[in-house]
């Protein structure tokens, strides 16, 4: 199955309340006006061709499944659910597409979200596809057919037919299927269908080539109405009738002029106020109801005057099949619940900061979210929510009591200065809890997309965006192998993947002591549905997690080095007689070069007091940059008289010497030299100056020191998926979200990218705009000399080989293989390959929750 292959996009719409709905709130013309909670739907085929940027299958979906978004008008709200057939039988393309229109031209239909039982196995060889060829032989009449999402439902089953009887026996035969344990489904008419009958004044007794049953009864019809005032709204109904009756020819004596005044009315409370009841209703009736501006229709002139909102339901009477097997399996298991794992943690809450949950608004608003939580683990359609945070809030809750209760013993007998510095470690760790509950709710409320909202409030979306809840399980699971993979021993992490609409991924640490860590990867939704953010999600991983593959004493090496000829670029800025010596003549290199020599040892001295040779594998970045930084802060504001500045820049004896190459044979050659250094010192001085208003060389190192950290990251990523250079250089406009031309590319994707292709192809030359030298701040030109690109490989080679012995053994690269499996999937055109991956992934993720 290819990326030409077709995609659908299911859409549900909910119309918003109203004043005054002025006629301009209608659905589209080709959906179906639909029963129940909703007010229509329909399914859209998307045009795939490959003129597009997608270039595989899952990409296309995404692309392809927010197109309607466009249409939208602050008129009503939709849910949009990408689906695609997933049976790879010869012509299924063509029988999918067929189907759907035919399903689009039919004057019934129903869809189905049907969660399968956990009792399944859906593991098994070829299971997927045997239960829906199983479902799809609920009807004889080729009526039925069972589509694959990457949505909470395990399967949407689309129905249709010429009779809502039909329709409705049809989901009884699903619904009664042992491996389906739940399915909501929605019916509805086909709009072009009522459009018509209203514009012909009658109901038509066909449509596309099938007869309407206009006589055929339904058992019971009702109306749940949401009203001003219940008076007025019976009365508002009567008159729409007498109205519409009139428009349509409707006979005096037939039961749609009666109906209103005949049905059963009841008062209600909650949402809705009043509910009628329409016994042994003709078809005809139900579609009275539905045609414009009737009983129904948000169009008509009452909507937003006497009622705000009316739902319908329909009923047949049918017989309700008791399997006493069944019942006894499930006896069985309801008896066998186990304790909630979140009520667990709410209780060591309850107990542990019992204080703080009595006062303190963030704890509260903690206690709030894990509450939210529990009441998804225990319920089978919705526990995938539970899954996706469960990990990260238990493990963070366990680092967080175990600190607390540390924190309590600590703060007896201890010196103001100890007590500050408790404080202030409390305060991050609060930072941490609030940051943490923020994160949890909004993958709870993306993740429950709109139809949440709509229940709370009912007709408004308050979800900007939802959440592929199975996309997210994968990279989940994907997330904890790589974690498996490269964590040190003693090491414990927990992740936690946070979608936003639109953020450029980035990723924060929240540590309890040096070995227990919560990782909040956030990140930009659409990335879920790009293959390239296998790369992006590893990459950004591999900052907090691998110990001596980092190769942090190299690191330290390197860095001091770069250091000292980076400061050196800026403190000979524009100092001239820099040439090469020549024998005889005076020059600065020589100069030039001690003084680098000067910077490195005095760096090098100044890290080994703090690091001596066996601590420096434990040197962190964030360490070793304040540590450059304290230095070059030193160097650049020393005065002339401080003892430190002929440690670095000479005594003037030594410095005549080294300019003059050695020795001074003339008078004429000497007041050359003292000259020459006058104003290369001059000229220093300035350029020290300079450097320390405008913080040049704090950027320098900052910088340098992060594109080590990037380069460590992507040579990680390298090892686990082997990809190929051209994915690496796409990896930057997927986290970027935007087209990246070589003119516009940083020099830090310059470096990196120059970094990774000596790495993937050693024998091919790279050249690429952004290193080219140029005459701008050191700033944007660091990385385009040879000396920094040299040293920036020789650690990435490095790294390399560490990390290819640390993959090596058998269990490793048996993980490995999986991770780059689910990566070909995502990669590939056959989508068949990737859904059954995706369940298998996340079937595995949950067993070992």
């Amino acid at each position: 199955m290819g990326c030409e292959d077709e995609v659908f996009s299911l859409i549900l719409y909910k119309q918003h309340y109203r004043d005054n709905y002025d006629g301009k709130s209608a659905l589209p013309d080709d959906v179906f006006s639909s029963f129940g909670y909703y007010d229509g739907f329909k399914v859209e085929i998307e045009n795939t061709t490959k003129s597009g940027s997608s270039s595989n299958f899952i990409e296309t979906l995404y692309d392809k499944t927010h197109n309607p978004i466009k249409n939208l008008r602050g008129r009503y709200g939709v849910q949009i659910v990408g689906i695609f057939r997933t049976v790879s039988d010869e012509n299924s393309n063509i029988k999918t597409k067929e189907f759907i229109e035919d399903y689009n031209d039919n004057l019934c239909a129903a869809v189905g979200f049907a969660q399968i039982s956990e009792a399944y196995d859906i593991q098994a060889d070829a299971g997927l596809n045997k239960l829906i060829e199983k479902i799809e032989q609920c009807s004889t009449k080729s009526n039925i057919m069972a589509m694959a999402t990457f949505d909470n439902a395990d399967l949407i089953i689309l129905v249709k037919g010429s009779e809502l009887y039909e329709i409705n026996k049809i989901m009884k035969c699903v619904d009664e299927l042992d491996e389906v344990s739940y399915m909501h489904t929605i019916t509805g008419i086909s709009q072009e269908y009522l459009n018509e009958c209203q514009k012909n004044g009658r109901f038509l007794e066909e449509w596309n080539g099938k007869e309407v049953c206009l006589d055929h009864m339904v058992n019971e019809f009702n109306m749940r109405i949401a009203t001003k005032n219940k008076s007025d709204a019976i009365a508002a109904l009567q008159n729409i009738v007498k109205t519409k009756c009139d428009m349509m020819n409707i006979d005096e004596d037939d039961y749609i002029r009666k109906s209103i005044a005949k049905c059963k009315k009841l008062c209600i409370y909650g949402h809705h106020d009043i509910e009628l009841t329409f016994k042994n209703a003709p078809m005809k009736f139900v579609l009275f109801s539905m045609l414009p501006e009737s009983i129904l229709s948000h169009d008509n002139h009452m909507f937003g005057k006497s009622f705000y909102n009316i739902e319908s339901g329909y009923k047949y009477k049918a017989r309700i099949v008791n399997s006493t097997e069944n019942q006894e399996t499930n006896e069985t298991n309801g008896n066998a619940s186990q304790e909630s794992k979140i009520i667990t943690l709410m209780d060591r809450i309850s107990e542990e900061l019992c204080h703080e949950l009595a006062k303190d608004p963030v704890i509260q608003a903690l206690y709030n979210s894990l509450n939210t939580i529990a009441q998804f683990e225990d319920f089978q359609l919705a526990n995938d929510i539970f899954y996706l945070v469960f990990p990260a809030i238990s493990g963070f809750l366990d680092h967080y009591l175990e600190y607390y209760s540390q924190i309590k013993v600590q703060k007896t007998n201890v010196s103001d200065t100890e007590e500050d510095k408790i404080r202030k470690d409390e305060d991050e760790k609060h930072e941490y809890v609030s940051g943490m509950v923020e994160y949890i709710n909004s993958i709870i409320q993306h993740s429950v997309h709109t139809d949440q909202m709509f229940l709370m409030i009912p007709g408004y979306c308050g979800s900007s965006f939802g959440l592929s809840t199975k996309l997210l399980l994968f990279y989940q699971w994907m997330a904890y192998k790589v974690m498996d993979l490269l964590k040190a021993d003693g090491n414990k992490y927990d992740i936690l993947l946070s979608p936003e609409a639109e953020v450029k991924p980035l990723t924060k640490e929240m540590r309890f002591g040096i070995d227990k860590h919560t990782i909040i990867v956030r990140f930009g939704q659409k990335m879920l549905f790009q293959p390239q953010f296998c790369i992006i999600l590893i990459h950004e991983l591999a900052h907090y997690v691998g110990e001596i593959e980092r190769k942090r004493s190299c690191r330290t090496q390197l860095c001091v080095k770069l250091t000292a000829q980076l400061m050196t670029e800026i403190l000979f800025r524009d100092v001239r007689h820099q040439q090469t010596r020549n024998s005889g003549s005076c020059n600065v290199s020589d100069y030039r070069q001690r003084v680098c020599e000067n910077i490195a040892e005095y760096t090098k001295s100044s890290i080994d007091k703090e690091y001596p040779e066996h601590k420096k594998e434990y040197l962190y970045a964030s360490e070793l940059e304040k540590i450059l930084r304290d230095v070059v802060l030193k160097i650049i504001s020393v005065d002339d008289g401080d003892p430190f500045f002929k440690k670095i820049f000479l005594t003037e004896d030594e410095a005549f010497e080294t300019i003059g190459c050695g020795s001074i044979k003339s008078k004429s050659q000497k007041i050359k030299v003292i000259q020459i250094y006058c104003e290369t010192i001059n000229k220093i001085r300035q350029n020290c100056k300079e450097c320390l208003f405008d913080g040049t060389m704090d950027s320098v190192i900052s910088n340098l020191i992060t594109t080590f950290k990037e380069i460590y990251s992507d040579v990680c990523a390298y090892n686990i998926l082997g990809f190929e250079f051209d994915e690496f250089v796409d990896s930057f406009e997927v986290s970027e979200n935007r087209k990246i031309a070589e003119k516009n590319v940083s020099p830090m994707q310059g470096i990196r990218q120059f970094v990774m292709n000596g790495i993937i192809n050693e024998d091919k030359e790279y050249h690429i705009e952004a290193l080219e030298l140029k005459d701008t701040d050191l700033f944007e030109q660091m990385f385009s000399f040879e000396y920094v690109q040299d040293a920036l490989i020789g650690y990435a080679k490095g790294c390399h080989l560490k990390l290819s012995s640390k993959l090596r053994d058998s269990n490793r690269r048996d993980a490995i293989t999986k991770i780059q499996n689910a990566h070909m999937a995502l990669k590939g055109d056959n989508i068949f390959e990737l859904y059954e991956e995706v369940l298998k992934d996340i079937y595995s993720y949950k067993q070992n929750v």
